[in-house]
This record gives structure tokens, sequence and C-alpha cells, in this order.
């Protein structure tokens, strides 16, 4: 249905357990799955930082599994996580976009870190994206990919089936 993978939310809190990564293979032997189907979403506000944490980053990444900075631009930013840490992805706070909305000087901020995360190499996913006028701004400001309710809320795996079915051609 054209999806290329999927983001799959985990605790940085479930990062230390060693047995992590064997269940994750042995999940993928029993759907069929590949790590490049996989992409984990780490949250920002999660801000355990361990040697533990680390080494399970780095032997997921080994595997080919991608990591994407979930949150980001709340409470704990921090430079030195998009430096040192395996992202491809950052995803930013929804309300980085509603703040933009009214106020110049939250929209030169919203756009200056987009620009510098993009310049890092990084692609960016918008969360929370509810109306068109935003989906246009941030399309039109560089996002790589937009997530939110202007395309359609949470839905059970049968639903979100048919959905993909009846709109495979406009993604």
């Amino acid at each position: 249905m054209g999806i290329s993978y999927v983001e799959l939310n985990l605790s940085v809190y479930q990062l230390p357990y060693r047995e992590l990564l064997d269940y994750f293979k042995e999940c993928m032997l029993r759907y069929g799955a590949r790590s490049s189907e996989i992409n984990i979403e780490i949250t920002e506000s999660g801000n355990l930082v361990s040697l533990d944490r680390n080494n399970m980053l780095k032997r997921f990444q080994q595997y080919g599994f991608r990591f994407s900075l979930d949150d980001f631009g709340t409470g704990s930013s921090n430079l030195n996580r998009l430096l040192n840490e395996p992202y491809t992805n950052i995803k930013f706070e929804k309300m980085l976009l509603d703040c933009s909305e009214d106020n110049p000087r939250n929209l030169s901020y919203y756009e200056n870190m987009l620009h510098m995360v993009k310049g890092m190499g990084f692609r960016v996913i918008q969360e929370g994206v509810e109306t068109q006028e935003q989906m246009e701004r941030v399309r039109d400001m560089g996002c790589d990919l937009i997530q939110g309710y202007y395309y359609s809320k949470p839905l059970p795996v049968a639903a979100f089936v048919d959905f993909m079915k009846e709109h495979q051609t406009t993604f």
C-alpha cells in the first residue's frame, strides 16, 4: 500500500533491557518484517541518559533500525542529543506549530529550528497538523513529513487498512 516504514514508540526506560533487541528480532521473524521497515520513535522528554541506553541504541542501529526523536522542542531540547544520538528523523512537537501561528517571534524560532535541523541532515516530521492552512505552511517551510488530524484521527488496524486502500494514490 505504499508504506515504506512504520514508526514504533519506545520509551527510553525500555532501552536498557538487554532482551529488547532479541524480542524485536523474534517479532520481525514472526511477521516477516525487516529492520529497515521499522523506525523507533523515542520521546525527547524521556530524559534518561545512560551508558546502557546509548549502547542499546547502537545495537539497534547496527541491526539496521533507524530512530526518530519524538516531541522535539519541548522541555529537554538539547543540541547534544541531535549531535550524538543516531536519529534519522526529528519530529517537531505540535506546540511549536501552534505557538508559531499568531506570534512573529515564535514563527521565526520555528522556521530557524526547522532549517537548522534540516541543515544537519535530519528529516523533519511535523506532528499535530489539523488544518489545510497548517499543512500548506509546514509543507512550504520544508517539512519532509506531516502527521495529524488533517489526514486522519488514530484508527484501529482494520479501519487504517481501509483508509490506506481508499487514499493510496493521494499520499
